[in-house]
């Protein structure tokens, strides 16, 4: 498969999840903090306790966008190349199996696909994992 065809199945199934997690599975269980960080308001005191720039990149991104349907599709499609673009040779490799079932797990689809803290640590973890792996092997880093 090409490159392209990764990247949009990556895609897609997050956008998928995205509205599975925001009118279907919300109605069974509450999604975290989501709906609080959807309606927090920009507030630069101790800017950087987790919680509040939490609050302050989402109400950031409520100010852009508007809705909460699109800041949900937003970070699930920010997640979804920021992942892509850290694990794509491995979809090339013999462990590309491994790495489509850790992108299926449910759980994992479920918290990545909505605002939330677990989305921004889980693609700043990615993008550190990427950066340390590239200064061990002398790569050059693309940013």
């Amino acid at each position: 498969m090409r490159c392209e065809k990764y990247f949009l199945i990556v895609l897609t199934v997050k956008i998928f999840f995205t509205f599975f997690a925001v009118y279907i599975y919300q109605q069974f269980s509450q999604l975290g903090d989501t709906e609080r960080y959807l309606s927090a308001t920009l507030n630069t005191d101790d800017f950087f306790d987790r919680t509040r720039f939490t609050d302050n990149v989402f109400s950031v991104l409520m100010f852009i966008f508007s809705y909460k349907i699109v800041v949900n599709i937003f970070i699930a499609c920010i997640f979804s190349f920021v992942f892509f673009s850290v694990l794509k040779n491995t979809f090339y490799s013999k462990y590309n199996k491994l790495a489509w079932l850790v992108f299926f797990l449910p759980s994992f689809q479920i918290w990545t696909s909505v605002a939330g803290k677990e989305v921004l640590a889980i693609i700043g973890f990615l993008l550190v994992i990427k950066y340390v792996v590239y200064l061990q092997l002398n790569v050059k880093c693309n940013v």
